[in-house]
């Protein structure tokens, strides 16, 4: 996972120096730079992780990122914060354990909730309401206590997802073709 940090912080690096050029006029203002980003990394991007994503679905990861990094680390430089974010939500190591933290009546949860079950994915659950413990947890590792996030502990890391939709789709790449073949 490492390789591939470094490998998406240099390209961040590189498109950050295009964007400032293209942008030289407003000294790198551009209220649409996701946009920007998203059309500029869209081909390396997919040799890097292994896997294609549509420019909308690249342009939301630069909105959440920004997002994130304000609240996660704004003193950290953006090209490696948005590197290990990408990671994150992206990239997925065979051995991790499975926490999803979720409010039982939050429908984006319950989106994710129904997916779980569908697939009979082992996932422990833990609802921010009914355990202080947990609502504390999301909140020192996040800054914020918004849900659902499935939570991916490895030997090697522990992540965190936000997003209901990255955590569907994570959760179908990783899983559905396991319970399809089991069947």
């Amino acid at each position: 996972m490492r390789d591939s940090v470094e490998a998406l912080e240099a390209l961040f690096i590189e498109t950050g120096k295009a964007h400032h050029e293209a942008f030289i006029a407003t000294d790198g203002a551009d209220p649409d730079w996701p946009i920007w980003y998203a059309d500029h990394v869209q081909a390396p991007i997919a040799k890097l992780l292994t896997d294609d994503h549509t420019r909308t679905e690249l342009i939301v990861a630069f909105v959440d990122a920004a997002a994130e990094h304000q609240a996660r680390a704004p003193d950290e430089p953006w090209p490696k914060f948005y590197a290990k974010y990408f990671c994150e939500r992206y990239v997925c190591e065979p051995d991790e354990r499975l926490a999803l933290y979720y409010a039982p009546t939050c429908p984006f949860c319950i989106r994710v909730l129904r997916v779980i079950e569908e697939l009979g994915i082992d996932v422990e659950l833990r609802n921010v309401w009914a355990d202080d413990k947990f609502r504390e947890e999301l909140v020192e590792a996040r800054g914020r206590a918004t849900v659902p996030v499935l939570r991916c502990t490895s030997r090697n890391r522990d992540r965190w997802m936000p997003e209901s939709a990255d955590i569907i789709r994570y959760l179908r790449e990783r899983f559905e073709t396991a319970s399809n073949s089991a069947e």
